[in-house]
This record gives structure tokens, sequence and C-alpha cells, in this order.
């Protein structure tokens, strides 16, 4: 009886002789259909009655197929292969069994380890799963192992899954598991796990099946991206050849191309894996890039390589194939400002292609002709802005005002407006640092460089170290560089104002410069 069923879990179509031409396509067409129904019969290993069956019906189907029986295969087929395909799909579904007596060994001892309140121990329960690998084995980490509370059980949960990930009977009902789950309730430290396992693959269908995930909820309601972009900047960090591959598997998910934020994450989670391959992946990625994501690339093939081919992806790509390999002996990198093709404020490179200036005019700045001074900087960077630049301004005292509701092309009308505005900006009392930051974020933009005097008085939020918290938090899926020019912050009476501006700009991706005026 078992040989019967291990032979009827092989399941294959009859031959089919065409007798027909003018039926030629509806014949070829409903062979594929039940072609499918084939697979997902063999993918249930012939376990139902139920599929047995059908598949006798699809059978029958196909051999009048190939005897002038068009329609009353057609009708056999169109009945039965869909049975066979929701079968299979409901067993993907369905809690995995394993009966074994190795199974429910591991599963008794998981089970029991599981319940410990030393992490070390949790752990240890996973390693126990690891001897009857399979479906059953990898929901239970699901379930349990990878919502542990703990990082060492949910690190133990990833390296197991990792090497079962290219097992099609363990990744697919887990994606089926993560999919289901992020729909209703988002994705959670689960998504970030399975992704971590899964995401280093080179198997070409699980890529497709990942990149499904991310294209579905990346962007959308359910779709953490603080999660994900966590999970980048981890990657990053830990700088694993495994890590390169999945930072590349986001690189290919649709969201990359429409979000800034993602789209830079992703780089530079990239940029921090070392070697040839990040190298190489970076020069290909060069002609696709633009604007501050494309400025971080090349800063850092500049520093890594001593070379300066500017935004030139021809040249950087003719080098590297000649060079092979990191060269052994590299001069040093250039000044980064050569690069600084949208000019500089404050001496700060502008690599952006959207940029925000926030302008503090507070009574304070009047002292010393600081307001003055400040001004004329900003007219005489607004005045070389390239055409392809988008640019907005926020002034700021006591109140926020935005120059224009949305960033503008930098074209001669618009410039021409700009310094307009901001020569005619009059100084009042009170310093709303939050408040200008965050209407600067409003404006989307992929830069801001925030010039300001004096500590934050007014305002949503005036503790500085507030500030810098609620600044990185809601920055953290945007990836805008702030960078803060501070006017007399070097001076004894303004060191923790100076050090606010510091730790505002370390937190953002941004730099630090302080001026007289």
């Amino acid at each position: 009886m078992g040989h019967k069923r291990q032979s009827m879990a092989k399941e294959s179509l009859p031959e089919m002789r065409f007798v027909t031409n003018n039926h030629l396509v509806v014949q070829t067409t409903l062979r594929d259909f039940a072609g499918h129904a084939c697979r997902d019969f063999n993918a249930l290993g012939g376990r139902f009655a139920p599929a047995r069956g059908t598949m006798a019906g699809i059978r029958g189907g196909i051999a009048m197929l190939g005897s002038r029986g068009l329609w009353k295969g057609l009708i056999a087929i169109a009945v039965f292969a869909p049975v066979v395909s929701l079968l299979a799909a409901a067993d993907r579904k369905a809690p995995a069994k394993d009966q074994s007596p190795e199974f429910r060994t591991a599963k008794r001892l998981f089970v029991q380890k599981s319940r410990s309140r030393q992490p070390a121990d949790r752990a240890a329960a996973v390693g126990e799963l690891g001897k009857v690998p399979g479906r059953a084995a990898a929901e239970l980490l699901w379930q349990s192992a990878l919502n542990d509370d703990s990082v060492e059980v949910r690190q133990a949960a990833v390296e197991l899954l990792a090497a079962w990930r290219d097992q099609p009977e363990v990744s697919q009902p887990l994606l089926d598991l993560l999919a289901k789950t992020t729909r209703k309730s988002g994705m959670d430290q689960r998504t970030y796990g399975l992704l971590k396992a899964f995401g280093p693959t080179e198997n070409s269908e699980l890529q497709g099946a990942l990149l499904k995930y991310l294209d579905e909820f990346l962007g959308a309601p359910k779709g953490n991206q603080r999660l994900i972009h966590t999970l980048a900047d981890d990657l990053g960090a830990l700088a694993y050849p495994d890590s390169l591959r999945t930072l590349k598997l986001f690189s290919r998910a649709k969201y990359f191309e429409r979000n800034f934020g993602y789209r830079r994450c992703v780089l530079q989670g990239v940029v921090r894996v070392p070697g040839d391959e990040s190298i190489t992946y970076l020069i290909d990625q060069l002609p696709k890039l633009r604007g501050l994501v494309q400025y971080d690339v090349i800063v850092h093939l500049m520093r890594v390589t001593g070379q300066n081919f500017r935004d030139d992806a021809a040249g950087w790509k003719a080098w590297w194939v000649e060079q092979k390999q990191m060269p052994p002996k590299k001069s040093d990198p250039p000044p980064v400002g050569q690069y600084g093709a949208n000019g500089a404020f404050y001496g700060i490179p502008i690599g952006a292609k959207r940029v925000v200036f926030a302008l503090d005019i507070s009574r304070s700045m009047e002292q010393g002709g600081k307001i003055d001074a400040a001004k004329r900087e900003l007219c005489d960077v607004i005045r070389t802005l390239p055409a392809d630049v988008f640019f907005g301004i926020v002034a700021f005292h006591g109140q926020v005002h935005v120059w224009q509701g949305e960033l503008m092309p930098a074209n001669e009308t618009n410039r021409k407006q700009a310094i307009q505005s901001v020569m005619a900006q009059e100084t009042k009392g009170g310093t709303s640092s939050y408040d200008a930051l965050e209407a600067a974020f409003e404006l989307e933009p992929e830069a801001i460089y925030f010039v300001t005097d004096g500590e934050p008085r007014t305002g949503k939020i005036v503790v500085p170290d507030e500030i810098v918290s609620k600044i990185a938090t809601l920055n953290h899926v945007r990836r805008v560089s702030i960078h803060a020019i501070g006017i007399g912050t070097d001076e004894a009476r303004n060191a923790v104002f100076g050090r606010f501006l510091r730790n505002l700009a370390q937190a953002d991706w941004g730099e630090y410069r302080s001026v007289d005026r």
C-alpha cells in the first residue's frame, strides 16, 4: 500500500496526440492548466483521497483532448484541476504535522526549555529543533523563538532558519505566514528575523517570493518602514557577505526607485560592507543614482580608492575594470569638497538636489552684524545653485515662515525671488528651532542647512536634548542630512548650545560648523 501511494505522488500527464490543427492552441492551453494541477498534486505527495480522485478526472480529460473529445476534456479539466490546486494551497496553510518519534522528542525538549527565564536555555531550545529540520520545526520557531524578548534567542532562530532557507517546504509556508500576519497586524520583529534569515539566498524562486512580499508592503500602511530601515542599518554594521546579498535584494524592490529615504538607507548599508563586491555593486549603481544618494556613493568611492572621477559613472567603471581589485596601496583620498558640484554653504558641500536652508532671524542675530553676514552667505549660495536643484527657505524666530509651500527649481526667476525674500526678513524675538526643522521636513528635502546663533526658547520643544531625540526619530526613515551651522557657538557662554548643534548633526547624517558670524 505504501508503495502504491508513493508512485501516485509522482503523477505525470499522458501523451496526447493532436488530431485537429484548429484546436491546437486550446489543447495546449488546457494541457498547461492540467500541468499546474499535476505539480500541485506532486507537492501534496498524494496524501489526500480527493486529490487522487481529481487527478483521475484530469487524466480522463487529457485523453479526451487527444481523441476529438475537446469539450468533454475541457469540462473535465476545468472542474477537476482547480480542486487539486485548492487542496495544495490549503495544505500549505494548514499547520505542519510531523509525528515521527524524533520530532516528538525534539518538540518536547523545545517546549520545556522554552519555558525557562534564562535566554541561554531558550536559545538551547532552538538547538533541539535543529535536530529535526523541516516545516513543523520551522513553524515552531515562527510561533515562539522569532518573537522572543531576547536578542540571543531570536538570533539562534535566525541562524537555524538560514540553514534551511533553500528548502521550499520550509521557506514557502513561513513566507505565507509572514504575508498573512503582515496583512492582519503589520510587520513585527518576526519580519525582521525572517528577512534576515532568508534575504541572503541565491535561490531565484525564493528571491522572487521575498521581492513579492517587499513590493506588497513597503510604503503601504501595514509596512513598518522603521523596522526595515533598522534591519538595513544592522546588516551594514555586521558587514558580512550575507549582509551585502540581502541589501542587494532590498535594492531590487520597487520602493527603492520611489522613496529617497529607503534608497539612501539601503546604500548606506552597502557602503559599510568592505570588499571588492560592494565596490563593484556601487559603481554599477552609479548611472541610476542622483542627488544626495549619488553624492554618498561617490564620496565613499573617493575615500576608499583615492580616485576622483566625480559623477562620471563610465570613468569609475573603466577604472575599476582595469584595476580588477582594490589597490594594495592607494593614494590619499582627494578632498570631499572637490565633488561639491552644487556649491557649498559655510564650507559644507551641497551634494543634494533637494535642499532647504533654515535661517534664524531672532533678535540676537542683530548683534555683531550676524544677520547681515548670514543673509549674504545664503544669497551667495542661492545665486550659484544649478537649475536642476530644487530649494526652499525657512526663516524662523518665535514663529516660522516658509518661503514657498514646496521646493522650487533653481531657475533665474526663483533665485531672484528667493534672494529678495531673504533680504526682506526682519528680526523678531524667540527661537523656535524645533518648529523650523519640522517645517523643513514638510518640504521633503534631501538635506537641511540649519543656521542659528541661539538656544531654543520658543516652540513645541525647547529642551535641546529632546529636540535632538525627536528629530532623530522623525528622520530615521526620511534619512535627511541636517547640517548645523552655529554662529558664535565656540564661545564659552555658548558651549552647551554648540554641543546641541553638534549632536543634532551627528544624529542626522550631517556636519557641524561653528563660525564667528
